[in-house]
This record gives C-alpha cells, sequence and structure tokens, in this order.
C-alpha cells in the first residue's frame, strides 16, 4: 500500500529529503540501532522536522552526542544551554533598546546620562560574547 512522499511518514515517504553532500570520505561503516514501534515514531517526526531521512538522522544524533562528551544526554545539556543563552541574548538586546531610549533623550535634551558611554560598551561587549557562546554550541549540536 504506497502513500505518496507529501503523506510524510505514514506511507514510509519523507517530506524535504534532499541531498546532503557528506565529505570526501565515504561511509563504509553500518550500525544498526533496534527501536519500539514508539520510539521509531519519535525518531522519525524528528528527521521530518530536521529535513532528514531516519537514518541520517539517527547517524547525526550519534555523532553529535559523542562530541558532546560521549553522552547522549549531553546533546540535551547543550541544547538546554543554548535556549538559555538565546534567552540571554534577547534580553541583552532589549537593554540596547533601552539605550536608544537614552540616546533618544540625549539627542532631546542635548545632554548625555553619566552612565551612558559605559552602559553602551557593557551591553556591547556583552552582546558579543553571547554570540560567540552561542553560535558555539550551535555549530557542535548541528
Amino acid at each position: 500500500m504506497g502513500v505518496s512522499k507529501a503523506s510524510g511518514i505514514l506511507g514510509g515517504g519523507w517530506v524535504g529529503r534532499r541531498y546532503r553532500k557528506r565529505g570526501d570520505t565515504p561511509r563504509i561503516n553500518r550500525l544498526t540501532p533496534r527501536f519500539t514501534d514508539e520510539e521509531l515514531q519519535e525518531v522519525k517526526v524528528a528527521a521530518i522536522a530536521a529535513q532528514m531521512t531516519p537514518t541520517g538522522f539517527c547517524a547525526a544524533a550519534a555523532l553529535g552526542a559523542a562530541r558532546a562528551g560521549g553522552s547522549p544526554e549531553g546533546g540535551e545539556q547543550l541544547a538546554e544551554l543554548q535556549r538559555e543563552l538565546f534567552d540571554a541574548r534577547v534580553a541583552v538586546n532589549r537593554a540596547g533598546t533601552n539605550l536608544n531610549q537614552a540616546v533618544a533623550a540625549l539627542n532631546a535634551t542635548g545632554e548625555a546620562p553619566i552612565w551612558l558611554v559605559e552602559a553602551v560598551r557593557r551591553v556591547v561587549e556583552a552582546v558579543r560574547r553571547i554570540d560567540a557562546a552561542t553560535f558555539r554550541v550551535h555549530d557542535r549540536l548541528r
């Protein structure tokens, strides 16, 4: 009983499947993980969300866990750290918005608050550090 690719996991077709360059070294080794029906369904749903095949998704997840220190839970910990960093980045950007308001007041009154230059320097440095850390985590999770 075949179902079109557009139907997704029900008929075995994969929505959004695409070729991914795997580098110059061919992958010749194979593992065969085993899943319960429920676990396999979770893998399929996650693979579709990542626009990958279940096999490619499993390979990426296994390599991600191995590179995160050998623990499958390490990827979850990194993902949580990534969410925290993104939240912190949003908070710092909001502080930047407040600084813009201070500059607007400066333009309106002609006088800068004493703290304005230091506040700007701190926000810029914090955003730079958060961006660097966020992208390191993001690169590691890919």
